[in-house]
């Protein structure tokens, strides 16, 4: 039976779309990393089942295994509270390594070219471990304005917002462009999230 997640971690999100092999010098980057009072060996049972990420992941409502991309092994990732779905396809697994790199190859999130890393190594003091999460990114050349005004009255109501973010904005609706910087700090913000709900929630499960 999966373990109750704790409140503070619930309906933290990830964020992403397409995967396409964008050069690394147009993207952006983000890391974070946490130390778990457990055996990298047996973080790595955990972190290492590319299917199973909603084991310890308390944004994500389930996780399913598909066949995706020319066989590659993929996963479906279905959030919590209506939030919408992803699909992440596994690139490679390094065991030796304690390493999984993947990317998201569609998703409803403002974010495309999304690649990442989730590395388990060896803590500071026997028996524990850091886990790092690193993932590049670039952000849309063209998005709604978030900050705009709601649409007028008898205009289809404005999607879903997620850090700043209209997730479904109508055609014509908060049409305005919004600067470069911009969307990257909120692309970052998403992220950001994801990955200390995601590695707090890993913790959680571990160390309990």
């Amino acid at each position: 039976m999966k373990p109750s997640i704790p409140r503070w971690a619930i309906g933290i999100l990830g964020a992403v779309a397409a995967f396409t092999n964008a050069s690394a010098a147009s993207q952006h980057s983000l890391t974070q990393s946490i130390t778990i009072a457990s055996d990298p060996a047996k973080v790595w049972a955990l972190v290492g089942n590319f299917e199973e990420i909603a084991h310890w992941n308390p944004a994500v409502e389930r996780s399913l295994a598909v066949d995706e991309n020319n066989g590659a092994p993929a996963r479906l990732v279905i959030f919590k509270g209506d939030a919408g779905k992803e699909m992440d396809v596994l690139d490679a697994r390094d065991d030796a390594h304690m390493t999984l790199r993947y990317h998201m190859a569609s998703s409803s999130w403002p974010i495309t070219h999304y690649q990442a890393e989730l590395r388990v190594s060896p803590g500071a003091a026997p028996g524990t471990s850091v886990v790092t999460w690193h993932g590049m990114f670039d952000t849309p050349v063209e998005a709604p304005d978030p900050d705009s005004p709601p649409p007028p009255e008898g205009m289809p109501p404005r999607g879903p917002m997620v850090y700043g973010f209209d997730v479904e904005t109508n055609p014509g609706v908060n049409a305005t462009p919004v600067h470069q910087a911009t969307r990257t700090l909120k692309a970052e913000k998403i992220l950001s999230n994801q990955y200390q709900s995601g590695l707090e929630g890993l913790k959680w499960v571990l160390e309990r």
